[in-house]
């Protein structure tokens, strides 16, 4: 497998936008999830796997312009300009 062709379910528009229903879908949890390990502002958080960004940008919310989100993915697609996203998150 390559690095295009190594994710089960692709990382074409129509996977991005089934990732964005799932994050939907899973948000409040994930955010609980988040605010009970401790996640605030001014934390440094690492994303593993980020995908398209959408897990990252709500932490990037969450820990404000003193905190740091690090995003890791390995896909050149999902490391494309995150066009699907404003500016206003510097990401």
């Amino acid at each position: 497998m390559t690095l295009d062709t190594d994710y089960v379910l692709g990382t074409h528009d129509e996977e991005i936008a089934r990732l964005g229903i799932q994050h939907q879908v899973w948000r409040s949890h994930m955010l609980d999830a988040w605010a009970r390990a401790g996640m605030t502002r001014g934390s440094r958080v690492v994303d593993f796997g980020a995908g398209p960004g959408y897990a990252t940008r709500d932490a990037a919310e969450i820990v404000g312009p003193r905190g740091q989100v690090t995003a890791i993915e390995r896909s050149p697609y999902f490391l494309g300009p995150p066009s699907h996203f404003p500016r206003t998150h510097r990401l």
